[in-house]
């Protein structure tokens, strides 16, 4: 296992990929269309989350791509795109991928008895159904997050920082259609607090699961794209009296365990300008 860094991306560049992202996405969700009303229902707050999330989602993708260019040209784009040509990572990784997402969500639920069907071959049929399109777009988002902007968070300080810090910034980048989502529905106070409080914890605990993943698997874009796409389309399988908050609960104790058996990965401190082809192997 090698700790993926790219030392090449300065914080100077890191930053300014942070800000383009976050301007650029907040002003796509507040010009792309109306605001959602208060309290209008669950039903149209979900779909005016998904429409607006369907904009964003390729912004991380364009901002790596365009601040990588302007800082360091063609050779910034390259070592970005290299990853999405890392699949040879062992097939459990890919299981690892795949299945687990899938665990955390489906136990969970089937334990509180709130999937949307007990029927296996339905549930399989929705799930397979939602992954090959979520798994696919989610390259708008893991190529800017784990392809981008994670072996450069590495290159600055130890895994576990730079996990809590992405984490956190991937939260805050949702906030506008997290807000809208909740705004929309419930519309209270309580709830939007805790839509935005309780994903964020969701977003941290997902970002040390993927920064495990990404160390074990040379920071294959390929591999989280499908780690996404199976996290979100599992979502797709529960009812909506699923108490949300049990499956982020689940969330912080698998990435708690994760960091406690790989505390070493976890605190190693950057070994100075790491070459990023030697990281890419």
């Amino acid at each position: 296992m090698n700790i993926v860094q790219d030392s090449q991306v300065t914080k100077r560049e890191l930053i300014v990929f942070f800000l383009l992202t976050f301007s650029v996405s907040t002003a796509a969700v507040f010009l792309s269309g109306p605001m959602i009303e208060q309290g209008v229902g669950d039903q149209i707050a979900a779909s005016w989350y998904k429409e607006k999330a369907l904009i964003i989602i390729w912004i991380p993708m364009l901002s790596a791509l365009v601040t990588a260019l302007c800082f360091r040209g063609k050779q910034g784009l390259s070592t970005i795109l290299k990853r999405l040509l890392v699949w040879k990572v062992g097939y459990r990784w890919w299981a690892v991928a795949l299945l687990l997402p899938i665990a955390m969500v489906v136990i969970p639920a089937m334990l509180q008895g709130k999937l949307i069907t007990t029927n296996i071959g339905e549930l399989i049929f929705i799930f397979i159904q939602n992954f090959m399109f979520i798994g696919v777009i989610m390259i708008g988002e893991e190529l800017g997050w784990r392809g981008y902007a994670l072996p450069a968070l590495q290159a600055h300080f130890t895994p576990l920082k730079a996990s809590l810090l992405l984490g956190f910034l991937w939260g805050v980048w949702h906030y506008p259609v997290w807000y809208g989502r909740a705004f929309g529905g419930d519309g209270s106070t309580e709830a939007i607090i805790i839509m935005l409080a309780g994903s964020t914890l969701m977003t941290l605990a997902l970002a040390l699961i993927f920064t495990w993943l990404a160390n074990h698997t040379q920071a294959a874009i390929l591999i989280a794209m499908v780690m996404h796409g199976a996290n979100n389309a599992s979502l797709r399988l529960l009812n909506e009296e699923f108490n949300f908050g049990v499956w982020v609960m689940v969330l912080m104790v698998v990435a708690a365990v994760i960091v406690v058996l790989n505390r070493n990965m976890f605190i190693s401190k950057p070994e100075g300008f790491q070459v990023t082809s030697q990281a890419l192997g």
